[in-house]
């Protein structure tokens, strides 16, 4: 019959582990990807979506280009740098690139190749065109000899690295990840020039470590998904013309998307890009208006100071509207949000959200009036599928009295969020930006998210300026501040985003030791040291009640025999059984709960410090042993061998055990089993006995869904159990039980008052027979 329970626990734990590896993520399914009508339209204009504008033709065509705002030059003190394409006026990609001495301090956590800059690459014959290179980037450090004008330059026609041909740009990627390290010299072969004024030249280029990606199209641990640029703008409204249901602009006029704007940023300048778009008055009459009509985004990128040392996570945006017509003009326009914010740890990583489940990798949050929202890109996904034509919903509240102005709003990711800040507009400092309507959206195709997947799901939202009058020939500017950063405390404080921290359930127990966790970093310099000692402090203050466990858990070893022979004597009477062992257990004063209480009390620590190891940044990144790669980044897993690609349904991505093999949740469980092999006290019947194996399987299970835990949490489980041992192997042993026996004799003595009180038990009896 035990056997049989054993084996009936290890098929239920095989069922569970399977369940949580392959349907954790709840997928949605297919069924309800089929496309089924919404219960009635949004804008009462219109009853059915309609299909996507297309674009007009513009009397001048300007052909695709970038800008670069920023440097990666520290002295120079930028810590972001923004790469733009004129189509659409949008933003292409941001890096991130503070620096920690030598060091990025956000840099990749993965996939640690060559670092060359990114290029912008597009296909021609012979080669890849150069589309941009950012100031102070490996690229623009490259030098050639006997050439006066150093480094790779936009235009250069790139034909091949260390010999190897670059036919697409894809093959650029492909060789730096597959053959390069950090510090490592790369020669590039390019053509500079056109026809008889070109020239072949050999540059020789040192790599450098990745800075991260916070803004990425091509994520390293994903196939690339397409989806539009960052933070595009198209007119809503413009006279009676009005984008309708579905649509993302006005139909009827260019399209301010896809269509490429007018650049002009002055040479040399690394803080300010213009972009124009206008709508000349032939256009705007075949359209139905009279007069023409411009549009500017002007771009400036702040940088840290003694005064704002988080200033550089600032990119300014001015909307100016330009009214040429004789006539005033009713206008409205549409701005989307960032997209394609790093998945880095997507297949171990786990947020949380106010209320109950799990949040995806990216969510939308936003703040009208003091109300702060979080929406998980898992519902946004989910209400996409059921309104496949129309995949948005409204974040603005329906009720008057929650209405107001919009603080911000932001797509969450796990340490970093890219979003947009209202200002003032026109100079008016009482003016409330109280969009007419916003949106969080899914911005990919339905059919290219995977069902096992959704939590990576690449959501962003979209305002709509209210509908302002524009008088003649005048001018209209609205201003926002984009936030593009880190969640770190302090930062987010500037920016009045601090609500985007969020620990839980136990923010009460993780927000203190976070503060002490800090306290010994400033202390070490060292995380890992750091964890060390707070496990140390918490198991100091506890020591009163643990050791008080291990004296309980040593005198049951020594009730044993008294306690089988009880078995024995009162086998067939459970209640006379149960009233014996009370009486021998007031005998030598044995507490039963003692052994569960230090559990009991350890639990809120460990979920406080799970949350605030999985929330606070500081632990991104930061090693166990500096110079080390194993164990470089203690808010994951240590990683100690990529062994991806064999047997791939446990080791692939998302899967059970993921792509690395790791030790500390190995070492931690193991930790765990020796406690308790040397704490649990030997069994007393086939039934303790039963428990005691399952507690050995539960410990092995325990291992399989905790593999991918932060390496930091791990080091606390570790160093506890240490601490248990070392505990044990200190505490006096109790030799026999009659040394118990008169330890409690002469207590009772030192009491007597409490000695010749009844207990509980004799009041309850005197009082019935009464």
């Amino acid at each position: 019959m035990d056997f049989r329970r054993l084996l009936l626990f290890i098929a239920c734990s095989i069922m569970v582990v399977m369940v949580y590896s392959q349907f954790l993520l709840s997928p949605v399914p297919q069924e309800a990807r089929e496309v089924i009508p919404p219960d009635g339209p949004q804008d009462p204009e219109v009853a059915e979506p309609v299909a996507p504008p297309v674009a007009l033709e513009q009397a001048e065509v300007h052909p695709s280009r970038r800008a670069v705002l920023g440097s990666q030059d520290p002295d120079k003190q930028y810590q972001l740098v923004v790469y733009f394409n004129s189509r659409g006026a949008s933003i292409e990609r941001v890096e991130m690139v503070s620096h920690d001495g030598k060091h990025w301090k956000y840099g990749a956590l993965e996939k640690k190749y060559g670092y060359l800059g990114y290029l912008a690459l597009s296909q021609e014959d012979g080669g890849c065109r150069v589309g941009v290179v950012a100031d102070h980037s490996p690229a623009s450090q490259a030098v050639a000899a006997g050439e006066k004008q150093q480094g790779l330059l936009s235009g250069d026609l790139l034909t091949a690295i260390d010999e190897q041909t670059i036919n697409v740009p894809v093959d650029l990627q492909n060789y730096l990840s597959k053959n390069t390290r950090p510090g490592q010299s790369v020669t590039l072969s390019v053509t500079r020039g056109e026809g008889d004024d070109s020239r072949q030249l050999v540059l020789t280029s040192e790599l450098a470590n990745r800075p991260l990606e916070i803004i990425d199209p091509d994520p390293d641990d994903l196939e690339a998904r397409p989806s539009d640029n960052s933070y595009l703008l198209s007119l809503y409204r413009l006279g009676d013309h009005k984008a309708k249901s579905g649509q993302t602009e006005i139909a009827s006029l260019p399209s301010l998307r896809s269509s490429d704007w007018k650049i002009h940023q002055q040479k040399g300048a690394l803080n300010q890009v213009e972009f124009r778009f206008d709508l000349d008055e032939e256009t705007a009459t075949q359209a139905g208006l009279a007069g023409g009509f411009s549009i500017i985004k002007r771009y400036r990128l702040q940088q840290a100071s003694d005064s704002e040392p988080f200033g550089g996570y600032r990119l300014e945006l001015e909307v100016e509207m330009i009214n040429h017509a004789l006539t005033p003009q009713q206008i409205a326009y549409r701005l989307d949000g960032p997209n394609d914010l790093p998945l880095e740890g997507w297949w171990y990583a786990h947020k949380v959200q106010p209320g109950w489940g799990a949040a995806g990798m990216r969510d939308v949050i936003w703040k009208i009036n003091d109300h702060h929202n979080l929406r998980t890109c898992t519902k946004i996904f989910k209400y996409a599928t059921k309104t496949p034509e129309l995949p948005q919903e409204s974040i603005l509240p329906s009720r008057p009295d929650e209405q107001g102005g919009l603080k911000y709003a932001a797509v969450d990711t796990q340490f970093f969020a890219a979003g947009v800040k209202p200002r003032t507009a026109s100079g008016e400092d009482t003016e409330s930006f109280i969009p007419q309507r916003a949106y969080t959206t899914l911005v990919e195709p339905l059919e290219q998210i995977e069902k096992k997947r959704t939590r990576t799901a690449n959501v962003s939202f979209f305002l709509v300026s209210p509908d302002y009058e524009l008088p003649a020939e005048q001018t209209r500017i609205d201003r926002f501040d984009l936030f593009i950063g880190p969640k770190e405390k302090k930062i987010l404080e500037t920016y009045g985003m601090q609500e985007a921290i969020y620990y839980g359930w136990f923010g009460f127990v993780a927000r203190p030791l976070s503060a002490v966790l800090h306290f010994f970093y400033i202390l070490t310099r060292n995380y890992g040291i750091a964890i060390i000692l707070l496990t140390v402090l918490v198991r100091g203050c506890m020591f009163p009640i643990s050791r008080k466990s291990a004296r309980s858990a040593q005198i049951m070893q020594l009730m044993s025999p008294e306690m089988k022979k009880l078995q024995e004597k009162y086998k067939d009477d459970a209640k006379k059984k149960m009233a014996a062992q009370q009486d021998l257990f007031r005998k030598y004063d044995y507490n039963m709960l003692g052994g569960c209480l230090p559990m009991f009390l350890q639990l809120p620590i460990f979920l406080g410090l799970y949350r605030s190891i999985m929330v606070d940044i500081s632990l991104r990144q930061a090693p166990l042993i500096p110079g080390i790669q194993w164990c470089s980044n203690l808010a994951g897993p240590d990683m100690i061998l990529h062994w991806e690609g064999f047997a791939n349904f446990v080791t692939a991505r998302g899967s059970l055990f993921g792509p690395y093999l790791n030790i500390l949740p190995l070492a931690a469980i193991a930790m765990i089993i020796v406690q308790q092999k040397m704490f649990m006290p030997p069994a007393q019947d086939d039934q303790q006995k039963m428990q005691q194996k399952m507690m050995k399987f539960m410990m092995i299970f325990m291992g399989v869904m905790f593999f991918k835990i932060a390496s930091g949490l791990c080091l606390y489980f570790i160093v506890s159990g240490l601490w248990g041992v070392t505990e044990r192997k200190m505490l006096p042993k109790i030799k026999s039980l009659e040394e118990i026996r008169i330890k409690v004799e002469a207590n009772k003595k030192k009491s007597p008052g409490r000695r010749n009180s009844p207990s509980k038990g004799q009041r309850s009896r005197r009082r019935r027979l009464r």
